[in-house]
């Protein structure tokens, strides 16, 4: 949940005086950022590594371990793929539930603009319209990924770990 809320308020906009509600983020952003996230974790599964990942001593699961290989297996297969894109799908109707029903709300006050030199392309003030852009799309892909991963790595370890209570 806390990945859904980031990814939607990346995309809202900021709730300040200068307020950027821009429509594009608004209706294409909950489609193009989970969209992004699965097409990575698809491309590049989870890996299970032992140790602690800013420790020194993070290292390559056993690979003569049949246990761990078949987790590793289970993050390669095309039930994980199929539940990433399935997550993917249920995160863009969440967010497009909540951005989707902002963007009536506000419809009067959306701006269409897209980032250029003109309007603060590289978030140089915070003002005028298209500032949230590049910031907005940052926050929501952050939390998009937060989302999917989380829901991936659960179901993965949970189905391994049932699947290994069984056996």
């Amino acid at each position: 949940m806390l990945g859904i809320g980031m990814a939607a308020i990346g995309l809202y906009g900021p709730i300040t005086v200068h307020a950027d509600h821009n429509g594009y983020l608004y209706l294409l952003g909950p489609w193009i950022f989970p969209t992004i996230v699965a097409i990575l974790h698809t491309l590049v599964p989870f890996r299970p590594y032992r140790g602690f990942y800013w420790g020194k001593n993070m290292r390559e699961v056993d690979q003569h371990d049949p246990v761990v290989m078949r987790l590793v297996e289970l993050y390669k297969s095309d039930e994980a793929r199929r539940l990433v894109w399935h997550e993917s799908l249920k995160i863009s109707g969440i967010l497009f539930a909540i951005l989707g029903t902002a963007a009536f709300l506000l419809r009067d006050s959306l701006n269409w603009t897209l980032p250029s030199l003109q309007n603060q392309f590289l978030w140089t003030q915070r003002q005028g319209p298209g500032h949230w852009f590049w910031v907005g799309s940052i926050g929501s892909f952050i939390g998009c990924y937060l989302a999917l991963s989380a829901a991936y790595v659960g179901w993965g370890l949970t189905t391994w770990a049932e699947r290994e209570a069984g056996s």
